[in-house]
Formats: structure tokens, C-alpha cells, sequence
């Protein structure tokens, strides 16, 4: 049975739905992804007139920070629940409406906007997922101007592995921990230029972001 439940709440994780995607998602990945996101949020530092990707919404904490600080740009999201595209959308229609804010149901696997559309990419809590990391790290890639940004949020391998079962018995789901130098390794195998690490303790965790240059 606790099986079970694991399994449960790691495919949560990965894609909210139902019941649980509606209600207790909020209360419980909000408050996991909440000082990531903020701190994900300070390094970006939005311009105002950017055009800017996030990637795994989900509940659209984040797009809510973001938004007030976009003037002239405007902020994209793809999430691959559909139900977190909904909600998402019924708690912004008003910057839906105003042209600041697009959402779609889409994977990282096949990223639906152009080449070189974005002037900033972010992501947290989402790499454990990537289907396949080498070439959804291209894509995010493909979509980034010149000299574009990727930030992407994430617990090392050590950390993630301490939370324990529901994430050790389940890498079916969780299939990518990494540590540190292994993420850098990554983005500069798929041509980021000298990714950058960035790293903050905060609630008894020390989380990471890796920045990437296009």
C-alpha cells in the first residue's frame, strides 16, 4: 500500500492531475519549489521588455512573480499537464487577455515556438523528468537567442536521494539525479558557454541554479 502511495505522489510530481493536481498540489509543490523559484526569480532579473519561457509551470507561482515585472515583453509557459495549463490559465486570464501572458500544454521533448524566440529560459524542479536530457537540453537550446539565458532550478543527487523512498523506488519516474558538475557537464556538451552555478541554503536544503549562455 505505501508502495503504492509513492508511486502516486512521484507521478504527481512529474504531472499533476485529477483531484490531487487540483487541491493538494499547490499546498505541497508550492511550498517544495517556493525558494527555488524565488531564487531562480532574483538571478534572471527581468528587464521589463524580455521575452521569457518557463517551463513546468505547473501551478503558475512563479508566472505570477514574474508578470508585474514585464513592461513591453512577454511571458510564455508549457506545461505537459493539461490541467495545470487550465488552472493556470482560469488564475491569469486577465494577462491572457492583455497579450503579456501565453500558455500551452507542450514537453520540453518539442518545445512549439521557433528558433531563437526566447531571451530567457526557466525551469525548476522539472531535469529529474526529461525524457531524454541530451536533446531536451538542445531543444531548450534551439528556441534561445543568441546569447540567450537558460536557469535551470534543481537538487542535487545527494539531496534528492535523501528524501527517500517515494524518489529511490521510483526512478522510473525521478530517471535523472544528477550532481553538480554532472549538470554543467550537460549544458556544455549542448554548446552553453561556460554554465555558470549558482547555489542558496534555505529552509535545511542547499538548492542549485545553473546558468547557461547560448
Amino acid at each position: 500500500m505505501f508502495s503504492t502511495i509513492k508511486n502516486y505522489l512521484a507521478n504527481q510530481a512529474r504531472k499533476p492531475t485529477g483531484w490531487f493536481g487540483r487541491l493538494m498540489a499547490p499546498l505541497v509543490f508550492n511550498h517544495e519549489n517556493k525558494h527555488m523559484e524565488d531564487f531562480g526569480l532574483d538571478l534572471m532579473d527581468p528587464t521589463g521588455d524580455e521575452n521569457i519561457l518557463e517551463i513546468g509551470f505547473g501551478q503558475g507561482r512563479l508566472l505570477s512573480r514574474l508578470l508585474p515585472q514585464i513592461t513591453s515583453g512577454k511571458v510564455h509557459g508549457i506545461d505537459i499537464s493539461g490541467q495545470m495549463v487550465q488552472v493556470t490559465a482560469n488564475r491569469n486570464g486577465g494577462w491572457i487577455a492583455d497579450g503579456k501572458l501565453e500558455l500551452k500544454q507542450a514537453s520540453i521533448a518539442d518545445i512549439p515556438y521557433t528558433d531563437n524566440h526566447f531571451d530567457k529560459v526557466f525551469t525548476c524542479n522539472t531535469i529529474y523528468f526529461w525524457p531524454n536530457p541530451k536533446e531536451n537540453i538542445r531543444e531548450v537550446r534551439r528556441v534561445l537567442h543568441p546569447n540567450g539565458e537558460f536557469y535551470c532550478t534543481f537538487r542535487d543527487r545527494n539531496l534528492m536521494e535523501s528524501k527517500g523512498s517515494a524518489v529511490t523506488e521510483n526512478r522510473e519516474v525521478f530517471q535523472n539525479l544528477y550532481r553538480k558538475d554532472q549538470v554543467a557537464a550537460l549544458f556544455e556538451e549542448k554548446e552553453f558557454n561556460e554554465p555558470e552555478l549558482h547555489s542558496q541554503s534555505k529552509g535545511g536544503e542547499t538548492y542549485h541554479v545553473m546558468l547557461g549562455t547560448a
